[in-house]
């Protein structure tokens, strides 16, 4: 099992982007092929043994938002998935293969909505200022 001791994430946020890196500080036994974010088809544009290095934009792979309680903050959320393979064998050949998921969020303080009499609900424009 994977504990916060094993990993950290580093988060950088702009108008645009997400960028992540996963630090892994312990080996984590993964299938590099595996790795993706919410939606498959994200995959890493770079990883080794100890990093994972992974970029979406606020409105593709699988990115999902939602608003504070205080309605204040629009929170961007995605994650990471990889299928991880546990090294010890539970008989001759069995083994047991878990998928680890890392999440992330960004949140950007809420200035306005803009909209229109129709509109596409992919499609929503945000007015935010760039923070954590």
């Amino acid at each position: 099992m994977l504990s916060t001791g094993d990993f950290d994430l580093d988060v950088k946020c702009d108008k645009h982007e997400i960028n992540v890196i996963l630090h892994i500080k312990s080996p984590l036994h993964h299938d590099p092929e595996s790795v993706h974010l919410n939606d498959a088809s994200c995959k890493p544009y770079y990883q080794n043994d100890s990093h994972i290095f992974i970029t979406s934009t606020l409105g593709e792979c699988g990115t999902t938002w939602s608003l504070s309680e205080d309605g204040n903050m629009i929170i961007y959320s995605n994650a990471i998935t990889a299928l991880v393979r546990t090294q010890k064998k539970l008989g001759f050949f069995a083994t047991r293969d878990h998928e680890a998921v890392f999440e992330f969020q960004c949140r950007y303080k809420r200035k306005a909505v803009l909209s229109v009499v129709s509109f596409d609900p992919s499609k929503i424009f945000v007015v935010t200022d760039i923070g954590k």
